[in-house]
């Protein structure tokens, strides 16, 4: 059977299975970053939290069991019968410079102690600016890959392969592609932790998305050191699968209370927000004087890394991912700075977005008219449809029923005869696209809800698709049947603005006005 299979996409994320030896995972998941022999919250807790894995450093073991000549079996090492995933004291390379092991030396090990995914020994490239410097921990990651291969089989353990180079998305790419060449289990984007704590959320867009467009499409992707409310949703839709992290101990320690849109400070706040078992079991001054209190806290940020999984993987099974995330990413500036990158990224977002969905679009604001939804239906149009009439009709509304629009249709019909055929009535359902009546019936043309009047870039990609729409289908007349009660002005402007088609704007309800104005543009040419 295969290891990693994937049930449910949406965007790029993916909700899937993880095979170990120790059992299965759904992903997307957080291993919580546990100390080997130093514990504030123990694994069983975590695992009553709703994490079935958890994730442990081999390097501080081995260093231990040098010092004392003990032999260690990882999961009675720490009482968790589940997934444990081990790094390979890359951390403590990254910080202190040096570790004093190899990479064939920590691969064997985290072998021989039971580890079901194991990391090989890389070379952190971290948050640095200095391209010589990056170019370095690539080629050492790449060389340490070299050196474990031949230790890494035969054993029950998943393989992972650190993906290194930092900011500079050439040597990400280079090192995404050969990593890829040993085959690894799964891989992991390295070094985002700087990025990460200094809010650097474009950097790790743009560096999410030039990996997982290298990796195969079967191998689970890891974002190292990713344990924020903010983090979690915005990786999981660019297609990260897994995620490790201590934040919510390290954020105890400081006092940082999570909460679904970031932290703040326990020793600033007059109510507890949540309603987790602490928080509701507990007043915020008994918190906050507890002699438990950073035990207390961290229990409480694993609930809220528990419910930021839950319903980001709601999300994606109600196909509703991208306002999920839109929604998540206004709680901070640089978040949103990071999500209307999404814009750039709209065709690889799109490979893994389904076509139809439960749940009708909302388009509120840019960069909503970019979601892969309007973009491929707007395509569709464009690319299967042959329209051959010298005379459109668009309709705007502020409503998804189109039952006007058809009720005209059918009068025209019985006035026109024939000579309607000589007529395309479409619906303009701006900024995503305009829809033939032959299938504003089919998602989602009417399963849609639009914050209007559009603001300026939304109004812009609007008068875009129209253009395209115009030259696509080559019509001679048009009339503008306005039911928005000036809601999209902005496009009637760049209609009273076009000199080389002939066209009308109407404002009237009355069916029979409209069809005298269809009369004067010329439905005899049919």
């Amino acid at each position: 059977m295969p290891i990693f299979e994937v049930r449910k996409t949406d965007l790029a994320a993916r909700i899937g299975r993880l095979r170990t030896k120790h059992g299965t995972i759904e992903t997307p998941a957080i291993f919580p970053v546990i100390h080997p022999f130093n514990q504030t919250i123990e694994p069983k807790e975590m695992l009553d939290i709703g994490f079935n894995a958890v994730m442990t450093n081999s390097y501080m073991i081995l260093k231990r069991s040098k010092v004392t000549g003990e032999k260690f079996d990882v999961h009675k090492l720490l009482g968790f019968e589940n997934t444990i995933m081990t790094d390979s004291g890359a951390y403590q390379l990254l910080e202190y410079g040096s570790v004093e092991t190899t990479p064939e030396e920590i691969v064997e090990f985290e072998k021989s102690i039971g580890s079901d995914i194991g990391v090989i020994l890389d070379t952190p490239t971290g948050f640095t600016r200095n391209r010589r410097k990056a170019e370095e921990t690539v080629y050492k990651t790449l060389d340490a890959a070299k050196r474990s291969i031949n230790y890494l089989r035969p054993s029950e353990v998943l393989w992972t392969g650190p993906i290194q180079g930092g900011i500079f998305l050439d040597l990400l790419e280079k090192c995404s592609r050969e990593m890829v060449k040993f085959d690894f289990d799964l891989y992991a984007l390295g070094s985002p932790t700087q990025l990460l704590e200094q809010y650097n959320l474009e950097n790790i867009v743009k560096m999410i998305v030039t990996v997982k467009r290298i990796l195969p499409l079967d191998k689970p992707l890891h974002l190292f050191g990713a344990g924020h409310p903010l983090t979690i949703p915005l990786a999981v839709a660019l297609g990260c699968d897994l995620f490790d992290s201590a934040s919510y101990i390290l954020y105890a320690k400081r006092g940082a209370y999570m909460t679904e849109y970031g932290t703040e400070n326990i020793d600033e706040l007059k109510y507890l927000p949540c309603e987790c078992k602490i928080c509701s079991g507990h007043s915020v001054k008994e918190v906050r004087e507890s002699s438990e209190r950073i035990r207390l806290i961290a229990l409480h940020n694993l609930h809220i890394l528990s419910k930021e999984l839950k319903s980001v993987k709601q999300a994606i099974e109600d196909g509703c991912l991208w306002e999920y995330v839109s929604v998540k990413c206004k709680a901070h500036p640089r978040a949103w700075s990071a999500f209307k990158l999404f814009k750039e990224y709209r065709k690889y977002l799109g490979e893994g977005t389904p076509v139809f969905k439960q749940k009708g679009l909302f388009f509120c604001t840019t960069p909503d008219q970019y979601r892969p939804e309007a973009e491929h239906c707007f395509k569709r149009i464009l690319d299967n449809l042959e329209i051959n009439r010298n005379i459109l009709v668009l309709y705007l509304s502020t409503s998804n029923d189109h039952t006007y629009l058809y009720r005209l249709r059918k009068e025209a019909e019985r006035r026109f005869g024939v000579k309607v055929e000589n007529i395309q009535f479409c619906a303009g359902i701006f900024p995503m696209a305009i829809a033939p009546i032959e299938v504003c019936d089919i998602y989602p043309f009417s399963q849609y809800e639009i914050a209007l009047p559009l603001d300026e870039e939304m109004r812009r990609e609007s008068i875009i698709r129209l253009k395209k729409f115009l030259k696509r289908f080559g019509f001679k007349k048009v009339l503008v049947v306005d039911h928005s009660n000036g809601k999209y002005e902005n496009i009637l402007k760049w209609f009273r603005n076009k000199k080389d088609i002939i066209s009308k704007i109407i404002f009237d309800r009355r069916m029979e006005r409209i069809l005298e104005e269809i009369e004067v543009l010329g439905v005899e040419g049919a």
